[in-house]
């Protein structure tokens, strides 16, 4: 009988240790950088479709002064130059200082390049071949050329530009050059090449890229003079060890940099119970589409074995990140992310961040606490004369139980999209004011900080200085930790689910005649605005706007010929159940009215509300946006190259999607 007790005893022991278990948390958090490396030159800046000429990262650093150069290279870890006196440099750059040797001289050499270890030039239309050694350069004549204004050599082939703007690929075979035309090549002064990509400078004052044999049409703008971060009058461009380099006019030598605060991070926060792992991921990027976020979820489960529906990624949406997505009705500069920076740096970030935080984990207890903050408002005031806005700051604070150590993750939702009072941070990478946050909080925690951006597509900074905004919102957050916080406890579950919207596309006819109409007073825009003048300005002209216009019939037309206009747009509801909080994430910018109708969905649960959540293809607006036509509920659906606006009852459709998942 004592056997049996003893027996049962040890049974419901086991059972209350289990359930005990089961209420306790391994939790981890990372933060790694996703700053563009200086191997990629140059990003176009996300989050403003003006000024109409583009905002880039370029800025060059002077790293010494030359005599006068007609032409400069890179080979075998040297830089070679071609100066006016006829004699030929050799540089050797050491901690971004340059020495250089005398070659030699050489005939007008105007321009250089280098291919399969060898030098070329372009002397009094002669294509010369150069042999280097230690007693310098031995030269011979491979052929004539004409006009050459440009020269560079990739992959086994010489390319030029000449006077006529033509393009030309050049074959060398047995000690001769075979030329043809290769397509446009507007007014191009220099080219160099980094093994892959070519790089071309022209009179106008713009670096562009291309891969070899690409059509004009698809060279890529990535960088151009503004005043400010670029105040440098370039005349030769060189790659030498994986920077890009530049001779100005004025004969000094400069380094190809980012501009950049240097605050651009993805970060994660891993939760695990029993065989449940939650996984949050914050990264400083403007948006991303769905299909980039489905490849990294893909990765994960491949690697790690957690499933799509656990991993949460959110942009925080500042306006200052590179390019991250297809903005395929803005400028050319936009339409596709730079690849090495979205694969290489990005998607590589993001999943190394993930892995970070999971081999982090350790014993940890969860806090909640709700509070407020009043950074924002409603941007469509004068629509709306209630102004509503949602200023819910959450905070969820993670204790580990061996240290005391404290991570925070934050949620308020307010775009980043205002600059701070330096004349140059228009053209300067940063993550805003969440970054200014994040950095306080760290500093006065000691832990990690993690924001997501909730549900902010209508709500702007009350400051226009992003400094101050992130001070305030930190000191909002601090003020909380400081309150008695809400223990969680309980099982972790995750879904993701899709909400279809159904639209009505414009007819083949109405999208023809507003391509037509729009390209008619594109022409008539183009003698009315004058030319590009002031950097930085942001003013959305009339034909900016129109250009826009004519781009978007382009994106319908292609749907139209194609047979492949959507009949539905997808919202993507994601949520995370940890004990009673439940993280709600919602793909697009979702307009402030929908978290407290969110929130009123679970009445008895601790409901924080994301956007921007797996896919940022458009606004989520509802009645009075699209009624009103404000910018969230019309125009943005065209910048956005969207098929449609949202019907006018979209809010509760997706509600009602919400609650019938019951998730």
């Amino acid at each position: 009988m004592i056997n049996k007790i003893c027996f049962l005893t040890l049974i419901l022991l086991s059972g209350f240790f289990v359930s005990h278990a089961q209420q306790s948390y391994l939790i981890g958090s990372s933060t790694v950088s996703i700053e563009p490396e200086n191997s990629t030159f140059s990003v176009a800046i996300a989050g403003y479709g003006a000024p109409r000429e583009g905002r880039f990262s370029l800025t060059w650093k002077s790293v010494g002064s030359l005599p006068e150069i007609l032409a400069i290279t890179g080979l075998n870890g040297k830089l070679y130059a071609a100066t006016s006196s006829n004699e030929l440099l050799e540089g050797t750059v050491t901690n971004q200082e340059t020495t250089w040797k005398n070659m030699g001289k050489i005939d007008r050499l105007t321009s250089i390049t280098s291919l399969n270890g060898k030098l070329y030039g372009i002397s009094n239309d002669n294509l010369l071949e150069g042999s280097i050694s230690t007693n310098g350069v031995a030269w011979k004549k491979l052929g004539t050329t004409s006009n050459i204004t440009a020269l560079t050599g990739i992959k086994g082939k010489l390319y030029a530009a000449n006077s006529k703007n033509e393009g030309l690929a050049g074959s060398v075979v047995k000690n001769k050059v075979s030329w043809t035309k290769n397509g446009r090549a507007y007014r191009i002064i220099s080219m160099t090449n980094d093994g892959e990509r070519i790089y071309s400078f022209n009179s106008g004052d713009t670096l562009w890229y291309s891969k070899p044999k690409a059509r004009y049409e698809d060279w890529r703008e990535i960088g151009r003079h503004n005043s400010y971060t670029v105040d440098v009058r370039i005349k030769h461009i060189a790659v030498l060890n994986g920077r890009l380099y530049a001779v100005s006019k004025d004969n000094n030598l400069y380094l190809a940099e980012h501009n950049t605060k240097g605050d651009l991070t993805a970060r994660t926060l891993a939760i695990k119970s029993d065989n449940n792992t939650a996984l949050i991921v914050s990264a400083d990027v403007t948006g991303f589409n769905y299909s980039f976020i489905k490849d990294i979820k893909a990765d994960v489960y491949k690697k790690l074995k957690i499933p799509a529906s656990a991993i949460l990624i959110n942009a925080t949406h500042t306006h200052f990140a590179p390019v991250t997505q297809a903005w395929l009705a803005w400028g050319d500069f936009y339409h596709t992310p730079d690849s090495n920076y979205l694969n290489n740096t990005v998607k590589k970030g993001i999943i190394r961040s993930i892995e970070l935080a999971l081999n982090n984990m350790a014993p940890s207890e969860i806090y909640f606490a709700r509070g407020s903050t009043n950074i924002g408002e409603n941007r469509r005031a004068t629509s709306n004369l209630e102004a509503p806005y949602d200023n819910a700051l959450d905070v969820l604070k993670i204790v580990n139980t061996a240290t005391g150590k404290n991570d925070i993750l934050f949620s308020a939702g307010v775009h980043p999209v205002f600059n701070n009072l330096e004349p140059n941070s228009t053209f300067t990478l940063n993550a805003n004011y969440p970054g200014v946050a994040k950095k306080i909080i760290q500093e006065k925690i000691g832990g990690n900080a993690i924001f997501m951006q909730g549900f902010g597509g209508d709500i702007n900074p009350r400051e226009q200085n992003y400094d101050n905004t992130g001070k305030e919102l930190a000191e909002d957050v601090l003020a909380i930790l400081k309150t008695d916080m809400r223990k969680i406890s309980g099982a972790i579950s995750y879904s993701l689910d899709t909400v279809h919207i159904p639209i009505e596309p414009w007819s083949l006819k109405k999208v023809q005649e507003f391509k037509a109409f729009n390209l008619a007073e594109v022409e008539i825009e183009k003698k009315n605005t004058p030319p590009y003048t002031a950097a930085g300005q942001f003013t959305l002209t009339m034909l900016l706007e129109r250009e826009k216009n004519v781009r978007w019939a382009n994106i319908m037309l292609n749907h139209y010929r194609n047979g492949t206009l959507p009949k539905t747009m997808p919202v993507y509801i994601q949520i995370l159940n940890i004990g009673p909080w439940k993280l709600v994430g919602l793909s697009r910018e979702v307009t402030t009215e929908y978290a407290s109708a969110i929130r009123n969905i679970w009445p008895d649960k601790i409901v924080t509300v994301a956007g921007y959540c797996n896919d940022v293809p458009s606004y989520l607006p509802r009645e009075w946006h699209i009624h009103a036509r404000t910018y969230e509920g019309y125009d943005s659906f065209f910048w956005y190259g969207q098929p449609a606006i949202p019907p006018l009852n979209v809010r509760e459709i997706v509600l009602k999607g919400i609650q019938k998942l019951n998730r």
